[in-house]
């Protein structure tokens, strides 16, 4: 969710190709899971893998990721943050719906970013924030295919 988040706090400002940008973090949405599972075994191979790859290759040693029992759970997870495209775009919406006249008085108050923030985004956020760790916890009770 937090990695969403930013994601999503990212594309809410304007630069150039952001609509590149926001393609490429809603496309791993779009892989089907059997083929985002293949890739990630391809990743996270203890012999051939890409991430041992450049691990040796920075003279750190290998891990047997998503084959060991201490690395299973962190594996998982760092495949999970593989998806958060579509929390990013519902994230982005909910950024969208912010009102600007909230962040001028927020500025001629006297705040900063951390302000603007604290005190304006996060609390206009919370209806978006509670959407998207419900629909969080259903999809983490629906992987099954990641960890078979």
């Amino acid at each position: 969710i937090m990695a969403a988040f930013l994601i999503a706090m990212l594309l809410n400002q304007k630069v150039k190709g952001l609509a590149i940008f926001r393609t490429v973090y809603y496309l791993p949405v779009l892989v089907p899971s059997i083929a985002n599972s293949m890739l990630w075994l391809w990743l996270f191979n203890p012999d051939f893998g890409l991430f041992n790859s450049m691990l040796r290759s920075v003279g750190l040693p290998g891990s047997q990721w998503i084959y060991s029992e201490t690395a299973a759970i962190p594996s998982l997870i760092l495949m999970s943050t593989w998806g958060v495209g579509n929390a990013a775009v519902i994230f982005l919406a909910g950024l969208q719906g912010v009102p600007g006249h909230l962040y001028e008085a927020v500025e001629v108050d006297g705040g900063g970013a951390l302000r603007k923030f604290w005190h304006v985004t996060l609390p206009s956020m919370t209806p978006t924030i509670f959407f998207n760790v419900i629909m969080g916890m259903i999809g983490t009770l629906q992987v099954f295919d990641q960890a078979y």
